[in-house]
C-alpha cells in the first residue's frame, strides 16, 4: 500500500482476543493507522495491523494460549 514501509513487520503477540481487540482499538485512538481491523485468520490466529508515524507495519495478534 501507498506510503507503508512494505519491507519490514513488526509483530506483537498477546495472551488473548480480547487483549488485540483492546490494544488496537487504544492504539488507533492515539493516531496510529488502522491497516486491517482484528479478525480470526484461517490458520488460527486472531490478527490485526496498524501502521505507526513512519509507516512502518506492526502487527497485533494472538494464538489464544494465555
Amino acid at each position: 500500500p501507498t506510503g507503508l514501509n512494505g519491507t519490514f513487520e513488526l509483530a506483537i503477540d498477546l495472551p488473548t482476543s480480547a487483549d488485540v481487540d483492546r490494544e488496537f482499538e487504544r492504539l488507533v485512538q492515539a493516531g496510529a493507522r488502522p491497516v486491517y481491523a482484528p479478525r480470526d485468520e484461517p490458520w488460527g490466529m486472531h490478527s490485526s495491523m496498524i501502521a505507526d508515524p513512519e509507516g512502518n507495519l506492526i502487527e497485533i495478534g494472538s494464538w489464544n494460549r494465555a
